[in-house]
Parts: C-alpha cells; structure tokens; sequence
C-alpha cells in the first residue's frame, strides 16, 4: 500500500480491509476518526446501528460499513466489509507511526553493587 505524505486512497483502504468501495474509490484520506469528531479527509466506521444518524451529520469522507447497512447520503465514499469495526482497527494501524526500534544490550556504565 503507497503513502504519500500520510495518505490513503479509499481503494488502498479497501483492499487492506477485505472490503469493496462504493463511490469514489481515489479519494485522499488523511487519516482515522469517529463518525461524531470526523473531518473531511477522514475515514470512519459504523459497525452498531444505535449510531447510524450519525452517517447523515458526519463530516467524513468515507466510512467503513457493514455489506447491508443502509445509507441514504450519496457524498460518502463507502467501504463495504463484513466486520467494519475490525477493518477501522486495520486502518488505524494503517496510519499509525512506524515505531522505531530501540538498541539491544547493556551499557558498558551499569553496574550493580
């Protein structure tokens, strides 16, 4: 998977998650959010139906959901998969930091006494 500068197609984030797009499968995303706190650039999930109103108000630019969630919004690209809340924790290691390794061994200064 590329990353330019942080970023993610919707596609690339599809195919991380073993899902299918629907809408605009090039779109940039910049990184992970919740429905609530989302911004354009973000992905989200949906994956309990007690929060599916926030599909109508969210600011992200795509969202993963469930093979048959229903949404009515046509401006969300959509990420198909059968367990959204597993591929949004694909997604956010997706975009998280590489962790550097730290140097094994023992200092030539430590003693115990």
């Amino acid at each position: 998977m590329s990353t330019i500068g942080g970023q993610k197609t919707v596609a690339e984030l599809a195919e991380l998650c073993g899902g299918s797009v629907e809408g605009q499968g090039n779109l940039a995303i910049t990184g992970p959010a919740g429905l609530a706190d989302a911004a354009e650039g973000n992905v989200s999930f949906l994956a309990q139906p007690k929060y599916a109103a926030q599909l109508e108000t969210t600011a992200a630019s795509a969202v993963l959901v469930a093979m048959d969630q229903v949404v009515e919004r046509k401006d969300l690209a959509l990420v198909r998969c059968e367990s959204p809340e597993a591929a949004f924790t694909r997604v956010i290691l997706a975009f998280a930091p590489d962790i550097p390794e730290m140097p094994g061994g023992h200092s030539s200064h430590a003693s115990i006494d």
